[in-house]
């Protein structure tokens, strides 16, 4: 089982580890989860496509929403193509990416237990899911309905 997560908007201000350079809840969360619950895990960004949490990035100010049409079209042709270079097809994605990051999966079996949900909604599922995680009541991914 693979994991994706979505960047975030709260970012360091100098270059490092992508794992290390979102500074937001629910990138925090999320990554807890995945660790925890996959065997590795990218995470994608409006800026850079596809990451391993290990990448040394820079700082940079681009949200996918802030991208043109076509722009996110080249984005999701892009990061999908990498993916497939990096995940075997016949893998099955956990994904707690949002939607318009998913997007770039379409050629996976993706399961993605927050889809549709807004940003109240996933924050909420996230500290439920965080705190299951330390008490020891989440060890993979059949406990994340």
């Amino acid at each position: 089982m693979i994991g994706i997560i979505g960047c975030g908007l709260k970012k360091q201000i100098k270059k490092c580890r992508a794992e290390d350079m979102y500074l937001g809840s629910i990138f925090k969360m999320s990554t807890s989860i995945i660790k925890k619950t996959t065997e590795r895990y990218f995470i994608l960004s409006a800026k850079y496509g596809v990451l391993n949490p290990s990448d040394i990035i820079e700082p940079y100010d681009l949200k996918i929403t802030d991208l043109k049409i076509e722009q996110y079209r080249r984005w999701i042709f892009q990061t999908s193509k990498r993916l497939q270079q990096l995940i075997d097809k016949n893998e099955t994605i956990y994904s707690l990416a949002p939607e318009r990051y998913n997007n770039a999966l379409y050629q996976f079996n993706v399961y993605a237990p927050m889809a549709g949900m807004r940003i109240g909604y996933r924050n909420s599922w996230l500290r439920k899911k965080t705190r299951q995680l330390a008490r020891g009541n989440l060890n993979c991914i059949a406990d994340i309905e």
